[in-house]
Parts: C-alpha cells; structure tokens; sequence
C-alpha cells in the first residue's frame, strides 16, 4: 500500500517555485503568421467601428477555418496590443 501525507507550506512553496520555472523556461510556439494577420486586422477594424465582428473578419478575407484556427490566439494578441498602444 502507498502511503501518502499532505504537503507542508513549504514543500508546496519550493513545488510551485520549480514549477514557475519549468512553465517560464518551456519554449513557446510562435504564433502562426495568420493569426498575427487576423490580430492587425481587428485592431484596425475597431479602431474604425469600435469593435469587430466574425463578419468583419470574413469581409476582410478570413475564412471560417482561419476563424476557428486563429480566432482566440488573433484576440489576444489584438487585446494586448491595443492595451499597450493605450498606456
């Protein structure tokens, strides 16, 4: 049979510290370059209407595959972007 006990404060302090450092040290995967595309496009778009749609975005030549792919990643970038164009 295991055996198990609960953590001390400071096992789970040191663990979490450990963990920190393997998240920060882990590569990233770049963001795809239609994402990157997608993300310029609603910053201009809403810059001009105040905000962007699915539709916005299809008008402007996204497909609904790129919107499903790239949708998530492009607002972030975008969200990021426009709050730091807004600092």
């Amino acid at each position: 049979m295991i055996e198990t006990r609960l953590l001390t404060p400071a096992e789970r302090a040191r663990l979490a510290g450990a963990h920190r450092q393997a998240v920060d040290a882990a590569p990233r995967a770049a963001p795809s370059e239609i994402a990157e595309r997608m993300a310029d496009r609603m910053i201009d778009i809403t810059a001009l209407a105040g905000h962007c749609t699915d539709a916005d975005l299809i008008e402007a030549g996204f497909t609904p595959h790129d919107l499903d792919r790239h949708a998530a990643d492009a607002r972030a970038m975008a969200r990021t972007r426009w709050n730091r164009s807004a600092s």
